[in-house]
């Protein structure tokens, strides 16, 4: 899903009418991208998946909140979670780096026991931590 410009490009939960029990906003898929769009006041809710095999369900991590990357250190962009909740059944990380100089920030954000003790994975640059960064704020 694409906008034109995250500034004009605006998904937000106003509490109005039926909105409360169908956001204006859901998606069930395996893989979802947004650029260039902005969320306000939202919730993730991160569903459990079907296991087969040996691994415990409550063991298995569901998936990653964000994937976010920069060419470099002036790149301007980011992604920024504020006053968000986070939610559901299933194990989480706040993030993966998807190239170097990812920068991530949730601000006042409410997140349940989902998320997995270590946060966030640096993925294929690990060793390269030091240019990333991850905030989290409550």
């Amino acid at each position: 899903m694409q906008g034109s410009d995250a500034s004009k490009v605006i998904i937000q939960y106003n509490d109005a009418g039926l909105s409360a029990s169908s956001g204006p906003l859901r998606v069930d898929a395996e893989y979802f991208v947004a650029i260039n769009i902005t969320f306000k006041n939202c919730i993730i809710h991160v569903k459990r998946v079907a296991t087969k095999g040996k691994v415990k369900r409550e063991q298995m991590l569901t998936g990653y909140i964000t994937a976010q990357g920069r060419e470099s250190k002036e790149d301007p962009s980011g992604f920024v979670f504020n006053n968000c909740v986070i939610e559901g059944s299933g194990r989480a990380l706040l993030g993966r780096a998807y190239r170097g100089y990812s920068r991530v920030v949730f601000y006042e954000t409410s997140m349940s026991n989902i998320i997995e003790r270590r946060g966030w994975d640096a993925w294929h640059r690990q060793g390269q931590e030091y240019v990333m960064l991850l905030l989290v704020y409550f």
